[in-house]
Protein backbone atom coordinates (compact mmCIF):
# COMPACT_ATOMS: atom_id res chain seq x y z
CA UNK A 1 0.00 0.00 0.00
CA UNK A 2 1.41 3.38 -0.96
CA UNK A 3 1.92 5.99 1.75
CA UNK A 4 -0.53 8.31 0.00
CA UNK A 5 -3.27 5.67 0.03
CA UNK A 6 -2.58 4.82 3.66
CA UNK A 7 -2.67 8.47 4.77
CA UNK A 8 -5.89 9.03 2.84
CA UNK A 9 -7.57 5.98 4.40
CA UNK A 10 -6.45 7.00 7.88
CA UNK A 11 -8.03 10.43 7.40
CA UNK A 12 -11.20 8.84 6.01
CA UNK A 13 -11.43 6.45 8.96
CA UNK A 14 -11.03 9.38 11.35
CA UNK A 15 -13.96 11.14 9.70
CA UNK A 16 -16.01 7.95 9.70
CA UNK A 17 -15.39 7.23 13.39
CA UNK A 18 -16.15 10.82 14.33
CA UNK A 19 -19.48 10.89 12.52
CA UNK A 20 -20.65 7.40 13.48
CA UNK A 21 -19.77 7.79 17.15
CA UNK A 22 -21.75 11.00 17.34
CA UNK A 23 -24.71 9.47 15.51
CA UNK A 24 -24.77 6.41 17.80
CA UNK A 25 -24.56 8.54 20.94
CA UNK A 26 -27.35 10.87 19.78
CA UNK A 27 -29.68 7.98 19.02
CA UNK A 28 -28.93 5.80 22.03
CA UNK A 29 -28.61 8.49 24.70
CA UNK A 30 -32.34 9.20 24.47
CA UNK A 31 -33.13 5.81 26.02
CA UNK A 32 -33.97 5.69 29.70
CA UNK A 33 -31.38 4.33 32.07
CA UNK A 34 -27.70 3.69 31.44
CA UNK A 35 -27.64 3.52 27.63
CA UNK A 36 -23.92 2.68 27.58
CA UNK A 37 -24.54 -0.45 29.62
CA UNK A 38 -27.82 -1.53 28.09
CA UNK A 39 -27.27 -0.53 24.46
CA UNK A 40 -23.50 -0.97 24.06
CA UNK A 41 -21.96 -3.42 26.52
CA UNK A 42 -24.97 -5.71 26.81
CA UNK A 43 -25.53 -6.17 23.04
CA UNK A 44 -22.00 -7.01 21.84
CA UNK A 45 -20.28 -10.38 22.14
CA UNK A 46 -18.71 -11.17 25.54
CA UNK A 47 -15.16 -11.01 24.16
CA UNK A 48 -15.82 -7.61 22.60
CA UNK A 49 -17.37 -6.39 25.83
CA UNK A 50 -14.26 -7.46 27.76
CA UNK A 51 -12.08 -5.70 25.17
CA UNK A 52 -14.04 -2.44 25.54
CA UNK A 53 -13.90 -2.57 29.34
CA UNK A 54 -10.17 -3.26 29.23
CA UNK A 55 -9.59 -0.29 26.92
CA UNK A 56 -11.66 1.92 29.23
CA UNK A 57 -9.43 0.98 32.16
CA UNK A 58 -6.10 1.20 30.34
CA UNK A 59 -6.78 4.05 27.89
CA UNK A 60 -9.49 6.28 29.41
CA UNK A 61 -11.13 8.89 27.14
CA UNK A 62 -13.10 11.97 28.20
CA UNK A 63 -16.06 10.53 26.28
CA UNK A 64 -16.50 6.75 26.47
CA UNK A 65 -18.09 6.68 23.00
CA UNK A 66 -14.55 7.20 21.64
CA UNK A 67 -13.80 3.58 22.53
CA UNK A 68 -15.91 2.45 19.56
CA UNK A 69 -13.83 1.52 16.51
CA UNK A 70 -15.30 0.33 13.16
CA UNK A 71 -15.72 -3.28 14.34
CA UNK A 72 -17.49 -2.18 17.52
CA UNK A 73 -19.61 0.33 15.60
CA UNK A 74 -20.78 -2.49 13.32
CA UNK A 75 -21.58 -4.75 16.29
CA UNK A 76 -23.60 -2.03 18.03
CA UNK A 77 -25.64 -1.04 14.97
CA UNK A 78 -26.35 -4.57 13.67
CA UNK A 79 -27.27 -6.13 17.02
CA UNK A 80 -30.93 -7.20 17.03
CA UNK A 81 -32.11 -4.99 19.92
CA UNK A 82 -30.45 -1.85 18.60
CA UNK A 83 -31.14 -2.29 14.89
CA UNK A 84 -34.83 -3.14 15.23
CA UNK A 85 -35.67 -0.42 17.74
CA UNK A 86 -33.21 2.38 16.93
CA UNK A 87 -31.39 2.11 13.61
CA UNK A 88 -33.86 0.41 11.26
CA UNK A 89 -35.58 3.66 10.33
CA UNK A 90 -32.19 5.14 9.41
CA UNK A 91 -30.80 2.07 7.62
CA UNK A 92 -33.80 0.11 6.25
CA UNK A 93 -31.57 -2.22 4.18
CA UNK A 94 -29.97 -4.41 6.84
CA UNK A 95 -27.93 -6.57 4.43
CA UNK A 96 -26.48 -3.64 2.50
CA UNK A 97 -25.74 -1.72 5.69
CA UNK A 98 -23.99 -4.69 7.28
CA UNK A 99 -21.91 -5.20 4.13
CA UNK A 100 -20.78 -1.56 4.06
CA UNK A 101 -19.98 -1.57 7.78
CA UNK A 102 -17.91 -4.71 7.27
CA UNK A 103 -16.08 -3.08 4.35
CA UNK A 104 -15.01 -0.29 6.71
CA UNK A 105 -13.81 -2.89 9.24
CA UNK A 106 -11.74 -4.50 6.48
CA UNK A 107 -10.32 -1.10 5.51
CA UNK A 108 -9.31 -0.38 9.09
CA UNK A 109 -7.58 -3.77 9.41
CA UNK A 110 -5.74 -3.27 6.13
CA UNK A 111 -4.49 0.16 7.17
CA UNK A 112 -3.41 -0.87 10.65
CA UNK A 113 -1.67 -4.06 9.47
CA UNK A 114 -0.10 -2.41 6.44
CA UNK A 115 -1.29 -4.88 3.78
CA UNK A 116 0.79 -4.48 0.63
CA UNK A 117 -1.86 -5.92 -1.69
CA UNK A 118 -4.34 -3.05 -1.36
CA UNK A 119 -4.72 -1.25 -4.68
CA UNK A 120 -6.44 1.99 -5.63
CA UNK A 121 -9.61 0.21 -6.78
CA UNK A 122 -10.16 -1.45 -3.42
CA UNK A 123 -9.32 1.76 -1.55
CA UNK A 124 -11.93 3.57 -3.66
CA UNK A 125 -14.51 0.92 -2.76
CA UNK A 126 -13.77 1.32 0.96
CA UNK A 127 -14.12 5.09 0.70
CA UNK A 128 -17.40 4.64 -1.12
CA UNK A 129 -18.68 2.36 1.65
CA UNK A 130 -17.78 4.95 4.31
CA UNK A 131 -19.42 7.70 2.30
CA UNK A 132 -22.62 5.66 1.78
CA UNK A 133 -22.99 4.95 5.51
CA UNK A 134 -22.32 8.54 6.57
CA UNK A 135 -24.55 10.08 3.91
CA UNK A 136 -27.40 7.67 4.74
CA UNK A 137 -27.06 8.71 8.37
CA UNK A 138 -27.13 12.39 7.29
CA UNK A 139 -23.80 13.10 8.96
CA UNK A 140 -21.89 16.21 7.75
CA UNK A 141 -18.65 14.19 7.69
CA UNK A 142 -19.97 12.61 4.47
CA UNK A 143 -19.37 15.86 2.61
CA UNK A 144 -15.79 16.13 3.82
CA UNK A 145 -15.13 12.48 3.04
CA UNK A 146 -16.52 12.93 -0.47
CA UNK A 147 -14.15 15.85 -1.03
CA UNK A 148 -11.24 13.74 0.23
CA UNK A 149 -12.17 10.89 -2.11
CA UNK A 150 -12.52 13.15 -5.13
CA UNK A 151 -9.28 14.97 -4.34
CA UNK A 152 -7.29 11.74 -4.16
CA UNK A 153 -8.95 9.99 -7.09
CA UNK A 154 -9.66 13.17 -9.09
CA UNK A 155 -13.35 12.16 -9.12
CA UNK A 156 -12.53 9.19 -11.37
CA UNK A 157 -14.21 5.88 -10.49
CA UNK A 158 -12.29 2.63 -11.07
CA UNK A 159 -12.42 1.28 -14.63
CA UNK A 160 -12.85 -2.29 -13.39
CA UNK A 161 -14.66 -3.56 -10.27
CA UNK A 162 -12.39 -4.13 -7.28
CA UNK A 163 -11.82 -7.85 -6.64
CA UNK A 164 -13.89 -9.51 -3.90
CA UNK A 165 -15.95 -6.36 -3.22
CA UNK A 166 -19.76 -6.55 -3.63
CA UNK A 167 -21.12 -4.20 -6.25
CA UNK A 168 -23.34 -2.34 -3.77
CA UNK A 169 -20.23 -1.25 -1.90
CA UNK A 170 -18.74 0.29 -5.04
CA UNK A 171 -21.72 2.01 -6.63
CA UNK A 172 -24.38 4.15 -4.89
CA UNK A 173 -27.58 2.48 -3.77
CA UNK A 174 -30.46 3.78 -5.91
CA UNK A 175 -30.74 3.13 -9.64
CA UNK A 176 -30.48 6.79 -10.66
CA UNK A 177 -27.19 7.30 -8.81
CA UNK A 178 -25.87 3.96 -10.04
CA UNK A 179 -26.59 4.93 -13.64
CA UNK A 180 -24.69 8.20 -13.17
CA UNK A 181 -21.82 6.32 -11.52
CA UNK A 182 -21.45 3.80 -14.35
CA UNK A 183 -21.68 6.57 -16.95
CA UNK A 184 -18.63 8.09 -15.24
CA UNK A 185 -16.95 4.67 -15.33
CA UNK A 186 -17.48 4.59 -19.09
CA UNK A 187 -16.22 8.16 -19.55
CA UNK A 188 -13.14 7.33 -17.50
CA UNK A 189 -12.50 4.20 -19.59
CA UNK A 190 -12.74 6.22 -22.82
CA UNK A 191 -10.43 8.91 -21.46
CA UNK A 192 -7.81 6.34 -20.45
CA UNK A 193 -8.18 4.56 -23.80
CA UNK A 194 -9.11 1.34 -22.01
CA UNK A 195 -9.31 -1.73 -24.24
CA UNK A 196 -11.06 -4.73 -22.66
CA UNK A 197 -9.79 -8.25 -23.46
CA UNK A 198 -11.89 -10.08 -26.05
CA UNK A 199 -15.04 -11.51 -24.49
CA UNK A 200 -14.47 -9.94 -21.08
CA UNK A 201 -17.60 -7.81 -20.92
CA UNK A 202 -19.69 -9.88 -23.35
CA UNK A 203 -19.48 -7.43 -26.23
CA UNK A 204 -19.57 -4.25 -24.15
CA UNK A 205 -16.78 -1.69 -24.18
CA UNK A 206 -16.11 -1.75 -20.45
CA UNK A 207 -17.50 -2.58 -17.02
CA UNK A 208 -19.53 0.65 -17.01
CA UNK A 209 -21.27 -0.21 -20.31
CA UNK A 210 -21.97 -3.72 -19.08
CA UNK A 211 -23.65 -2.47 -15.87
CA UNK A 212 -25.58 0.23 -17.75
CA UNK A 213 -26.96 -2.43 -20.08
CA UNK A 214 -28.13 -4.50 -17.10
CA UNK A 215 -29.78 -1.45 -15.54
CA UNK A 216 -31.58 -0.72 -18.82
CA UNK A 217 -32.84 -4.32 -18.96
CA UNK A 218 -33.97 -4.16 -15.35
CA UNK A 219 -31.60 -6.98 -14.44
CA UNK A 220 -29.80 -7.60 -11.20
CA UNK A 221 -26.89 -5.30 -10.46
CA UNK A 222 -24.90 -7.78 -8.34
CA UNK A 223 -21.69 -8.96 -10.01
CA UNK A 224 -20.92 -12.49 -8.78
CA UNK A 225 -17.52 -12.79 -10.43
CA UNK A 226 -16.15 -9.21 -10.56
CA UNK A 227 -13.47 -9.82 -13.17
CA UNK A 228 -15.81 -11.49 -15.67
CA UNK A 229 -19.49 -11.15 -14.72
CA UNK A 230 -21.85 -14.00 -15.64
CA UNK A 231 -23.49 -13.85 -19.07
CA UNK A 232 -26.89 -12.13 -18.92
CA UNK A 233 -28.17 -12.88 -22.46
CA UNK A 234 -27.16 -16.35 -23.66
CA UNK A 235 -28.64 -15.91 -27.16
CA UNK A 236 -27.38 -13.70 -29.95
CA UNK A 237 -29.20 -10.51 -30.91
CA UNK A 238 -31.33 -12.39 -33.41
CA UNK A 239 -32.25 -14.93 -30.73
CA UNK A 240 -31.59 -17.85 -33.09
CA UNK A 241 -28.14 -19.04 -32.12
CA UNK A 242 -25.85 -19.04 -29.11
CA UNK A 243 -22.61 -17.07 -29.60
CA UNK A 244 -19.65 -18.94 -28.17
CA UNK A 245 -16.78 -16.91 -26.77
CA UNK A 246 -13.14 -17.94 -26.60
CA UNK A 247 -13.64 -18.75 -22.91
CA UNK A 248 -16.57 -21.05 -23.74
CA UNK A 249 -14.36 -22.99 -26.16
CA UNK A 250 -11.56 -23.23 -23.61
CA UNK A 251 -14.02 -24.67 -21.09
CA UNK A 252 -15.33 -27.17 -23.68
CA UNK A 253 -11.80 -28.29 -24.57
CA UNK A 254 -10.95 -28.67 -20.88
CA UNK A 255 -14.04 -30.85 -20.40
CA UNK A 256 -13.09 -33.03 -23.37
CA UNK A 257 -9.47 -33.47 -22.36
CA UNK A 258 -9.67 -33.68 -18.56
CA UNK A 259 -13.18 -34.59 -17.40
CA UNK A 260 -14.27 -37.76 -19.18
CA UNK A 261 -15.60 -39.54 -16.08
CA UNK A 262 -17.60 -36.56 -14.74
CA UNK A 263 -18.53 -35.03 -18.11
CA UNK A 264 -22.37 -35.18 -17.88
CA UNK A 265 -22.54 -33.55 -14.44
CA UNK A 266 -19.93 -30.89 -15.27
CA UNK A 267 -21.69 -30.03 -18.53
CA UNK A 268 -24.96 -29.46 -16.68
CA UNK A 269 -23.30 -27.33 -14.01
CA UNK A 270 -21.08 -25.24 -16.30
CA UNK A 271 -23.72 -24.65 -18.96
CA UNK A 272 -25.96 -23.12 -16.29
CA UNK A 273 -23.15 -20.81 -15.12
CA UNK A 274 -22.13 -19.80 -18.65
CA UNK A 275 -25.74 -19.26 -19.74
CA UNK A 276 -26.08 -21.84 -22.50
CA UNK A 277 -28.01 -25.07 -23.04
CA UNK A 278 -26.36 -28.27 -21.85
CA UNK A 279 -26.69 -29.79 -25.32
CA UNK A 280 -24.81 -26.87 -26.90
CA UNK A 281 -21.87 -27.40 -24.58
CA UNK A 282 -21.89 -31.17 -25.18
CA UNK A 283 -21.78 -30.60 -28.95
CA UNK A 284 -18.83 -28.24 -28.53
CA UNK A 285 -17.05 -30.93 -26.55
CA UNK A 286 -17.75 -33.35 -29.43
CA UNK A 287 -16.18 -30.86 -31.85
CA UNK A 288 -12.93 -31.17 -29.93
CA UNK A 289 -13.19 -34.95 -30.03
CA UNK A 290 -13.27 -34.75 -33.82
CA UNK A 291 -10.43 -32.21 -33.91
CA UNK A 292 -8.33 -34.47 -31.72
CA UNK A 293 -8.97 -37.39 -34.05
CA UNK A 294 -7.91 -35.19 -36.98
CA UNK A 295 -4.86 -33.98 -34.96
CA UNK A 296 -6.03 -30.40 -35.23
CA UNK A 297 -5.85 -30.13 -39.03
CA UNK A 298 -7.81 -27.13 -40.29
CA UNK A 299 -10.26 -28.14 -43.04
CA UNK A 300 -12.06 -25.14 -44.51
CA UNK A 301 -13.88 -27.33 -47.09
CA UNK A 302 -17.35 -28.56 -46.26
CA UNK A 303 -16.74 -32.25 -47.00
CA UNK A 304 -14.79 -33.76 -44.14
CA UNK A 305 -13.97 -37.41 -43.50
CA UNK A 306 -16.11 -39.29 -40.96
CA UNK A 307 -14.75 -39.91 -37.51
CA UNK A 308 -15.60 -39.70 -33.80
CA UNK A 309 -17.30 -36.55 -32.56
CA UNK A 310 -18.94 -33.77 -34.55
CA UNK A 311 -17.10 -32.48 -37.60
CA UNK A 312 -18.86 -29.09 -38.02
CA UNK A 313 -16.41 -27.27 -35.80
CA UNK A 314 -15.85 -23.50 -35.84
CA UNK A 315 -12.57 -21.80 -36.64
CA UNK A 316 -12.49 -20.43 -33.09
CA UNK A 317 -12.63 -24.00 -31.74
CA UNK A 318 -9.77 -24.97 -34.00
CA UNK A 319 -7.73 -21.98 -32.75
CA UNK A 320 -8.35 -23.00 -29.13
CA UNK A 321 -7.33 -26.58 -29.93
CA UNK A 322 -4.21 -25.39 -31.75
CA UNK A 323 -3.13 -23.14 -28.87
CA UNK A 324 -4.11 -25.40 -25.98
CA UNK A 325 -3.66 -29.01 -27.07
CA UNK A 326 -0.16 -29.25 -25.57
CA UNK A 327 -1.17 -27.81 -22.20
CA UNK A 328 -1.68 -30.06 -19.19
CA UNK A 329 -5.02 -30.21 -17.36
CA UNK A 330 -3.61 -28.12 -14.50
CA UNK A 331 -2.38 -25.46 -16.95
CA UNK A 332 -5.74 -25.39 -18.71
CA UNK A 333 -7.61 -25.08 -15.42
CA UNK A 334 -5.29 -22.29 -14.28
CA UNK A 335 -5.72 -20.38 -17.55
CA UNK A 336 -9.53 -20.59 -17.35
CA UNK A 337 -9.57 -19.61 -13.67
CA UNK A 338 -7.49 -16.51 -14.41
CA UNK A 339 -10.11 -15.38 -16.95
CA UNK A 340 -13.16 -16.43 -14.95
CA UNK A 341 -12.46 -16.74 -11.20
CA UNK A 342 -14.86 -19.00 -9.32
CA UNK A 343 -15.89 -21.14 -12.30
CA UNK A 344 -16.77 -24.62 -10.88
CA UNK A 345 -14.32 -26.74 -12.87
Amino acid sequence: MSEQLRAMLLKALELYNQGMRRMIKERLAGNAGDWWQSRILNVVRPEMRSSIERDMRNYPHPDRIDHLDPARIKAVITSDPNFNSVFKTLFPDFGGTAARLQAVVTARNAVMKGFETVDANRAFAWLQAMYEVLSTANMPEAIELERLRDRIFKAEPPIEPPPDVPIDQVAPGNSKDRRAFFERVHENAVKRQYVAPVGKWRGHHCWGCYELAKLSQGGATEVEAPRIPPRTTPLSVSGSKYKFTMLDDQVAFYLYKCCETSLPELCRRLSAVLGMKTGALRMRVSNFEYLDWRRGVWEPQKSRPPGPGLKNYARQSWEVYRDSSRLSCDELRRRISQERPGLPL
